[in-house]
């Protein structure tokens, strides 16, 4: 299973590929939104991981979920503190929180 994580905190990273590898799955990464839309739509992706504090993190999960491509592919957010809006929780299989990673 390929899990794709988009985030540009590094130490999150390190800690969701670590957990991603624990579980047998292979973590594969973007830095940017940019980059994680271009990759869930050209590579195999089983599921995807979005940080939200990246900018424009919120777009990308309504693109992510109305793209025929990708709209079968769970979609996993991590968040710090902040409550995430009704609009956006509906369209994620689960909500991570970042300090209990």
């Amino acid at each position: 299973m390929v899990r794709l994580i988009i985030t540009a905190d590094d130490e999150l990273y390190d800690r969701l590929k670590c957990r991603t590898q624990e579980e047998g799955d292979r973590p594969q990464r973007a830095t940017n939104v940019l980059d994680g839309y271009r990759l869930a739509t050209t590579q195999s992706v089983d599921m995807i991981v979005v940080d939200l504090s990246l900018h424009a993190a919120d777009t990308l999960l309504e693109t992510l979920h109305s793209r025929a491509v990708t709209a079968s592919i769970p979609l996993y957010v991590v968040k710090s503190g902040e409550r995430l809006p009704f609009e956006l929780r509906r369209l994620c299989t689960d909500i991570l929180e970042a300090d209990a990673l």
